[in-house]
């Protein structure tokens, strides 16, 4: 079993730098509580799959938001902007695999790729999907059929390679057989474009958040203007930039707290707030608790 409780780094395009499995099997598998370890808005080429196992939680994902119960499952593209937080500060137990594509397919000249996997890449594929516990049929049987590759994988039970890579086929290819490629419609191709000057903005962001940031500033590294900045966040993200900018301190500063003993006033600093007291305040609004508070429940 492998857990994973560390902050999401990026490099300067924003694609997250963790290494998820092995060159032998790229398949990372981790347990996660959104409530002690949020996941902020990143994405990678591999494919995630979050299966929900105790409570519930906000998952978001190709500017959808999905409310997550027990038994429930999201499945996300390679190159989708998603992110993962704790619903009104309840704890959950998660599941999380992020696997490359070639897992399933091996390599792209194999008839799985050609016939099926590589539509997954192609615009107009699906972006993300809920597969409810009690949906459709096929949305039970991959929400199932992930849940028993995290479990294989997890407590890396006999002959788990060989059954997680057919439990991950079999449920990718249901997600795949009930989302076939759509063609893309103009307000589409508006969204792709917004979501990678957004991807843009967020990566200059995550670099410069320690500073003293302007509007017009994030605006720039996604060579828009601030009303467009303003609406492409809005629309996509559900938050402006400045308030982004702020949760981003935020989960910066939750991590700093418990891996440092930088003071609390340090670490508002270091994080772009000017006041400790202000600091404070917002850290109280997004976790529901004091930075102090926040420390000592590790």
């Amino acid at each position: 079993m492998i857990t994973y409780n560390g902050p999401i780094l990026v490099n300067a395009s924003g694609v997250e730098l963790y290494s998820h499995g092995t060159a032998a099997f790229p398949c990372g598998c981790y347990f996660n509580d959104p409530r002690s370890n949020e996941v902020p808005f990143h994405w990678h080429d591999e494919y995630e799959v979050v299966v929900v196992q105790e409570g519930e939680l906000l998952y978001l994902a190709g500017g959808e938001r999905y409310v997550l119960r027990k038994g429930d499952a999201v499945f996300v593209n390679g190159g989708v902007l998603h992110a993962e937080q704790a619903l009104n500060d309840k704890s959950a137990i998660e599941g999380d695999l992020v696997f490359h594509p070639r897992l399933l397919y091996g390599d792209k000249t194999t008839a799985l790729w050609i016939n099926y996997f590589r539509h997954l890449a192609q615009p107009g594929a699906v972006q993300s999907c809920a597969l409810r516990a009690d949906g459709e049929p096929w949305e039970r049987e991959a929400a199932q059929l992930y849940a028993k590759a995290f479990e294989v994988i997890a407590y890396e039970k006999r002959f788990f390679e060989a059954l997680a890579r057919d439990y991950l086929t079999h449920a990718t290819l249901l997600v795949l057989a009930n989302h076939p490629l759509q063609e893309e419609t103009a307000s589409e191709v508006s969204y792709m474009r917004s979501v990678d000057r957004l991807k843009g903005m967020i990566s200059f962001i995550e670099e410069h958040y320690a500073e003293d940031l302007t509007i017009d500033q994030i605006a720039r590294a996604g060579g828009v203007s601030q009303r467009e900045a303003q609406r492409e966040f809005q629309s996509v993200l559900g938050v402006r930039p400045m308030e982004y900018l702020t949760n981003h301190r935020l989960f910066v500063a939750s991590q700093m707290l418990k891996s440092t003993d930088a003071s609390v006033g340090e670490v508002a600093r270091s994080c772009g707030f000017g006041s400790q007291s202000y600091f404070t305040k917002r850290f109280r609004e997004r976790y529901g608790h004091t930075p102090s508070q926040h420390r000592s429940e590790g």
